[in-house]
């Protein structure tokens, strides 16, 4: 970085259905993302035998010549180990097609969202100084403190300050004007973290 250290930069975006899908895509693909659905499938298939298990004690609480709860509970397991691998493997097949669907799926979305109009969504003033990212909208404004921020993310059309991993503040190069490109860079540095992977 140049030994010029700039205070503070400035300029209003206007977020366009192109900028939601650019952040979209940005996170969708993140390691915590695909943890989040790995961890949404996993929690379907371990419902599915405390749900069989549920549906057996009904059944054989409604049967008014129920055998003892104790024998049914031994002889439980040896049902459960006989009926549930194929419905299992059906519902880990299905859950499967879905997790490889889901980012092309994502990606046609985003495409068509980003190919649509360019009528405006929200507009917002930004201004990145030592203190953070103040964001003025109408009728709010918020300030996003550097110890709370990523590293900026620099794409051919963005850049973004992820917030976490699955949001982050979008800054539209169009908006930002190339002569802010190089401030906006130093402030970024200069406060944030550092750029290395996190």
């Amino acid at each position: 970085m140049d030994n010029f250290a700039p205070s503070s930069v400035e300029f209003d975006v206007r977020l366009t259905p192109a900028d939601y899908a650019a952040v979209t895509l940005l996170v969708a693909d993140t390691p915590a993302a695909r943890r989040l659905r790995w961890r949404a499938s996993l929690s379907i298939l371990a419902l599915v035998p405390l749900g069989a298990i549920l549906v057996a004690y009904i059944l054989w609480a409604l049967d008014p010549d129920h055998a003892p709860l104790a024998d049914v509970i031994g002889v439980l397991p040896g049902i459960l180990l006989k009926n549930l691998p194929i419905p299992m493997g059906f519902l880990a097949v299905a859950l499967g097609f879905i997790a490889l669907t889901y980012k092309r799926n994502v990606n046609v979305a985003m495409k068509r969202m980003a190919g649509g109009s360019d009528d405006v969504i929200e507009a917002q003033h930004l201004r990145l100084d030592a203190q953070g990212v103040h964001i003025t909208r109408p009728y709010v404004a918020a300030l996003y403190e550097w110890p709370a921020l990523r590293p900026l993310v620099e794409t051919p059309t963005h850049f973004f300050l992820p917030v976490n991993q699955l949001s982050a503040i979008v800054m539209p190069k169009r908006d930002v004007g190339e002569d802010k490109f190089a401030v906006l860079r130093a402030i970024a540095t200069l406060y944030g973290k550092s750029a290395a992977p996190a």
